[in-house]
């Protein structure tokens, strides 16, 4: 992908992953969104200590 960075990539993935999170919140799937939650916060933070 032509003028992404791994950095853009990830924020993307993490916006995706919390969207995810809140459709099965809406839908209550709780396991689903809690894991969803979870790959987002880690997501993040190797986001701010990695790149």
């Amino acid at each position: 992908m032509v003028g992404f960075d791994l950095r853009t990539l990830t924020a993307v993935f993490a916006v995706v992953l919390m969207g995810i999170a809140l459709l099965a919140l809406s839908a209550g799937n709780i396991q689903v969104a809690g894991l969803s939650f979870l790959s987002v916060s880690l997501l993040i933070y190797g986001r701010e200590q990695y790149l």
